[in-house]
């Protein structure tokens, strides 16, 4: 049996909006609901696969009742303390419009030492049954930080394999525990480690010292930080090849569609991908682009042509600096924008209130009637 620990399960509510922007109200298109954690994911597909699995950490509430119930309607061995409160909600709107996603997580229900004993008690009857654990995600309040280490080592002390994927305070004593296998997190791992991880070879500078550590495997996704894409067609050569520069890392997997390809970046010393953002738009380049596309009713460009192209760039401070301003200056247009849809959201509710006379201007004697033509008076 595979065991999976989730400390802090959540509820996750993805929503599917159109045009998202903070301060507005929109009505969803889509919305789903289903159980999340990095353990209960995990025994989801396990189950699906046809492999015995258990899960376990703490419910609380109506979402904890909902979780149980998922779970075991999947034939997966719940083993979970419940303790006062709510599970807690993970909320997820999917912008259609602008491919982007937005997400906000709560903290979780308070658990007290008395349902953290009988948890322990629980995980330890649980290892006598399980030939591999997992441990995933965050702690919810009143669980030490020290956990995952604790529960590494209850396991190793009986030889049970033992997989971690976690970040911060909890994933850093769970490595001084030396689990097998650590799933690593880039954004928290740079900060830690003090080195960028955008490059394979700083990336492999960070594992390595985990393996020296004695964890025997280290898992991390490479890389889609600065990766540069290019529209391969349209039908009109001002719009061919517009491109587009990846400034996040995506740990799912992710795919080109045959209407765009891309290009990775090794050397982050001497290009730097948010200089790149703007160059790329640039008059200047796009002229060079415009000139390599080919065709009459509709508009193509090589993938070899680009590579061909020579450009001249400043040198990484100067790019820095540059991609600083314009970034200032985006936001600084992005705020007025939200500004303007504020005025205008005013100017609305402003309209409905005086011209139906729910609201006066100081002033006016006239009051507001009706004729028996329908006419306003």
């Amino acid at each position: 049996m595979i065991v999976t620990v989730t400390l802090n399960p959540a509820v996750d509510e993805e929503f599917v909006v159109s045009d998202f922007r903070p301060g507005g109200w929109f009505r969803s298109r889509n919305a789903n609901r289903s159980p999340g954690g990095k353990g209960i994911n995990v025994s989801l597909l396990l189950s699906q696969l046809g492999y015995e699995t258990a899960a376990m950490g703490f419910l609380a509430g109506f979402n904890g009742g909902y979780i149980r119930d998922v779970l075991r309607k999947a034939r997966i061995t719940t083993n979970f303390v419940h303790v006062k409160g709510e599970t807690r909600t993970n909320v997820y709107i999917v912008d259609e419009t602008g491919k982007m996603e937005t997400g906000l997580s709560e903290p979780g229900p308070y658990v007290p030492d008395e349902a953290y004993e009988r948890f322990m008690k629980n995980y330890e009857r649980m290892l006598k049954r399980a030939r591999l654990v997992l441990l995933g995600g965050s702690l919810p309040p009143g669980v030490p930080q020290d956990a995952y280490a604790s529960l590494i080592e209850r396991a190793k002390n009986i030889d049970v394999p033992v997989w971690i994927d976690a970040a911060g305070a909890p994933l850093m004593s769970g490595l001084d525990a030396v689990p097998n296998l650590a799933k690593i997190d880039h954004r928290f791992m740079s900060k830690v480690s003090g080195i960028s991880l955008t490059s394979l070879d700083n990336l492999i500078e960070v594992l390595t010292r985990l393996h020296d550590h004695g964890i025997e495997w280290s898992i991390t996704s490479y890389h889609t930080y600065g990766d540069v894409f290019f529209t391969t067609s349209s039908e009109i050569p001002e719009e061919t090849g517009l491109s587009s520069v990846l400034l996040d890392n995506i740990q799912s997997e992710c795919y080109l569609n045959s209407f765009c390809f891309g290009y990775r970046l090794h050397n982050f010393k001497s290009l730097s991908p948010h200089f790149l953002r703007f160059f790329l738009r640039g008059e200047q380049f796009r002229r060079s682009i415009i000139r390599l596309a080919q065709g009459s009713t509709r508009f193509n460009i090589s993938k070899k042509f680009i590579l061909n192209l020579f450009v001249f760039v400043p040198s990484i401070t100067e790019q820095t600096a540059i991609a600083n301003v314009l970034s200032t200056a985006d936001k600084e247009i992005d705020l007025l924008k939200q500004k303007l849809d504020t005025l205008k959201q005013q100017k609305k509710a402003l309209m409905q209130l005086l011209l139906t006379g729910i609201v006066r201007t100081t002033g006016l004697k006239t009051n507001y009637g009706t004729s028996k033509e329908g006419r306003i008076l």
